[in-house]
């Protein structure tokens, strides 16, 4: 647990870091995901699909670097955690590396930390919290000097807090990959 710490701090450092270089610019946007979930209980093991909305600013350049704040939203419709498991409300931190080949697109890799909340209906809980990792990677598409559209995926692993069934403690984690496109807006 303490080198997990200790890895987060590390990169949310060299995430800060990176915002030193480039022209960097300002942007906001928006992204509307595919997002499929595999969980896996110390019990059982199920699946979840739904839609996901991803708003975010973030601060860099389109060719070189750039760091991101997000936060995500899902209507999850699942039944892991409770009979009922509700809404999925997250924040993330990534950093994103681009590349300038010159060509009508720029490829992007991105890796960062998330947490957030997931709605249950237990008895004596209303919510769980988990903690992220995440990477993934895509393109952007630049429409004009301040517009570009964003075609990417993102995995994420997750860890939920435990819980308490009857007499055991359950550990939850699941692996989640979300499609997703989007569209920033740079200043």
């Amino acid at each position: 647990m303490q080198e997990r710490l200790k890895l987060k701090k590390l990169l949310l450092f060299f995430t800060l870091l990176s915002t030193l270089y480039g022209e960097a610019k300002i942007y906001v946007g928006a992204n509307v995901a595919y997002q499929y979930e595999i969980f896996t209980t110390t019990k059982k093991k199920a699946f979840n699909t739904t839609q996901n909305v991803n708003l975010k600013i973030g601060y860099g350049d389109i060719n070189a670097y750039a760091v991101e704040f997000s936060v995500d939203y899902a209507k999850n419709d699942s039944n892991i955690v409770s009979p009922n498991d509700g809404d999925k409300y997250g924040f993330n931190v990534e950093l994103l590396k681009a590349f300038n080949f010159d060509l009508f697109f720029n490829p992007f890799v991105k890796v960062g930390i998330g947490a957030g909340s997931m709605d249950v209906e237990r008895s004596l809980q209303t919510s769980v919290t988990y903690g992220s990792f995440n990477f993934g990677g895509g393109v952007f598409i630049p429409i004009n000097e301040h517009v570009d559209i964003e075609i990417g995926y993102l995995y994420k692993t997750i860890t939920y807090e435990k819980f308490n069934l009857l007499d055991e403690l359950q550990d939850i984690s699941s692996d989640q990959q979300n499609s997703y496109l989007g569209v920033n807006f740079r200043f």
